[in-house]
């Protein structure tokens, strides 16, 4: 059965203002205020959109589905996100963003914030653009997605990714699991060589991931979610999956098409991950993994340790 998110529920209590629409052309639409069309005025357009070339035109159809609750819509959106991960959707190295892949972020919040069931293949597909949707989608899949998850395991690069998939294997562990665990334990030491006399110079690095490269603001389009996962609670998050160290999912309402939103804090974590560093706070990758295997065992993370043998 499909329902609806609470995390989705900020957009939709938009209260709609009574637009009628007739044979209007979409430039004059935009003057009467597309975000307060009735529900009625939304379904005609709905129809007339959503099947539209036009990426702007099927974003809004996308947003009065979710808003107005269009349950009966979902198997269309559903064809929408087929056809776009058998075109276009599972290439890893693809890194342009197109008004394409921005109204399928649109069409991939109705889903979510109804509650759809997105075949687990196509989730994993949309990882590569979509990372923390693909996950949200899996999350709520009926089928089998021990596979799928620990590909993306593999391949993450966002520490709160990686934590989030872990989390959610840790559930119902498949095969191979525990070595992927044990496979990020790692004994981490710094020495430095000084002449006697020498002070300890101070090391660092730096870089820019604040901008990836996405088209961002988009004109005359509708407010879409723009999600993202972290590993520390907040007024503004839910509960995404329970584990010794627990991830949360906020969704945040508004114009900026980016496939996901991020924070400075989110920013430098994933330069350190990248980078084999891989410091979370106080936090590695590798206590995460620890934490875990202690997880499958039966033991809080408070209450257990592995101990290791430099060789």
């Amino acid at each position: 059965m499909v329902r609806k998110a609470a995390v989705c529920l900020g957009i939709a209590l938009l209260t709609p203002a009574s637009i009628v629409v007739g044979q209007r052309p979409a430039a004059d639409l935009q003057q009467l205020g597309l975000e307060q069309l009735d529900p009625t005025g939304a379904i005609q357009l709905t129809t007339q959109w959503l099947d539209q070339r036009d990426p702007r035109l099927l974003a809004w159809a996308a947003f009065w589905i979710e808003r107005d609750d269009q349950f009966q819509r979902v198997p269309q959106l559903l064809d929408i996100v087929a056809h776009y991960t058998s075109v276009a959707g599972g290439s890893p190295n693809s890194s342009n963003w197109t008004d394409e892949d921005a109204a399928l972020l649109a069409v991939l919040d109705a889903l979510i914030c109804l509650h759809a069931d997105v075949p687990a293949s196509q989730a994993e597909a949309l990882y590569a653009k979509f990372p923390v949707q693909a996950l949200v989608l899996l999350s709520r899949s009926h089928e089998d997605t021990g596979e799928a998850l620990l590909r993306i395991l593999d391949r993450a690069q966002w520490l709160t990714d990686w934590l989030a998939a872990a989390d959610l294997l840790a559930a119902k562990p498949p095969a191979g699991f525990g070595a992927r665990l044990l496979r990020v334990i790692s004994i981490d030491a710094t020495l430095r060589v000084l002449d006697p006399g020498q002070d300890v110079l101070g090391e660092g690095w730096g870089g820019d991931c604040a901008s990836s490269g996405e088209d961002g603001l988009h004109q005359n389009w509708p407010p879409v979610g723009g999600y993202r996962l972290s590993a520390r609670q907040s007024p503004a998050s839910e509960l995404f999956a329970t584990g010794e160290n627990p991830v949360y999912l906020i969704r945040a309402p508004g114009r900026e098409y980016r496939s996901r939103t991020q924070t400075a804090e989110e920013c430098a974590d994933r330069f350190d991950f990248v980078l084999g560093k891989r410091p979370w706070g106080l936090v590695t990758v590798s206590d995460l993994g620890r934490d875990l295997i202690g997880q499958l065992l039966g033991f809080r993370k408070d209450n257990f340790s592995l101990n290791s043998t430099l060789l």
